[in-house]
């Protein structure tokens, strides 16, 4: 291999880069044919279906159903024996609010001998429990 052959078989790779479609497979007007045909084919079909749903409901009735609705019956006893059932409910619901769970922890001996706090009045703050006013329900 001399220099004369490599620059030769360069120059020919170079120009086979500058293409890379084969000129022979190409052919715009069919191309543009079959896009348009492939255009043309999706747009009259969904003009078609477009149709055919309009031509099937345009005659459909939507407040046919109403007309033949029942009344429903008011049944007193029914009624209040649930808001009884209810009113039962938020009454345990009530008081599972005002009982208060405390963790105790258990005694230890001889742990520390600390007395408990005393506030300006003498009392203990252990002896004070406030009260939680109890919600009145109105019916």
């Amino acid at each position: 291999m001399n220099k004369q052959n490599l620059l030769s078989l360069a120059k020919g790779f170079a120009k086979n880069k500058r293409i890379s479609y084969d000129k022979r497979i190409m052919h715009p007007v069919r191309d543009w044919l079959i896009g348009l045909s492939c255009f043309f084919t999706l747009v009259i079909a969904g003009g078609a279906y477009s149709a055919h749903q309009f031509i099937t409901y345009r005659n459909l009735n939507i407040y046919e159903g109403s007309l033949n609705e029942q009344t429903v019956k008011y049944n007193e006893v029914l009624v209040e024996r649930v808001l009884g059932e209810y009113a039962k409910r938020e009454e345990a619901y009530q008081a599972l609010q005002t009982v208060e769970i405390g963790v105790q922890a258990p005694e230890e001996e001889g742990a520390t001998s600390t007395e408990p706090a005393v506030d300006q009045t003498g009392t203990s703050t252990e002896a004070v429990q406030e009260e939680t006013p109890q919600p009145v329900l109105e019916s």
